[in-house]
């Protein structure tokens, strides 16, 4: 969360495990003092896949994340048949139904379907509206432009951003991974 003044001004914080601190509240009532709640697990896992690289150029290994094929064949049969389990984010019966019904097949579409997934997306009726808008049965209406416009707005174009930055954590990794 970010706030014009100490979190504690707005909500009750506590720490959790490993030491991080967390709020007391859950979403709706972080939305309801006006604030907004986000999710940063995703920069937990590009900082992971950076340690992956770099452990690998340890030993030698060349890994360049922006070489891995977007779509892979074998990756983009799986998502789309929903064949997630023991995949962290996509294993749960409400993602692997997701996934079917998106015919995901891409990174893109596994960060929409992971972003719908959520109670108030799921709640709304957004996980199929989107579905519908995804596979063509439904026609896409755009924000204006200036609704459209920086950072945060699109949650699957900064989540591609930071995929392409993942190898590039305070430089370290092979220099392949670095930009």
């Amino acid at each position: 969360m970010i706030a014009d003044r100490p979190l504690t001004w707005y909500v009750p914080l506590e720490r959790a495990a490993k030491g991080i601190v967390v709020t007391q509240f859950e979403m709706r009532a972080i939305e309801a003092v006006g604030l907004v709640k986000m999710d940063l697990l995703g920069n937990r896992a590009l900082s992971t896949i950076g340690e992956c690289v770099s452990l690998a150029g340890a030993r030698g290994a060349v890994v360049d994340v922006e070489t891995i094929p977007d779509p892979d064949p074998a990756t983009a049969r799986r998502l789309a048949a929903g064949d997630t389990l023991n995949c962290f984010q996509l294993e749960s019966p409400a993602m692997r139904h997701l996934l079917r019904m998106l015919k995901a097949g891409t990174l893109e579409e596994t960060i929409a379907a992971v972003a719908l997934v959520r109670p108030g997306p799921a709640e709304s009726g957004m996980k199929e509206a989107f579905c519908r808008r995804h596979r063509g049965s439904r026609a896409v209406d755009l924000p204006a432009p200036s609704a459209a416009a920086g950072a945060g707005v699109d949650p699957r174009r900064d989540a591609l951003r930071g995929r392409r930055d993942a190898g590039r954590r305070g430089a370290r990794g092979p220099p392949a991974a670095r930009g």
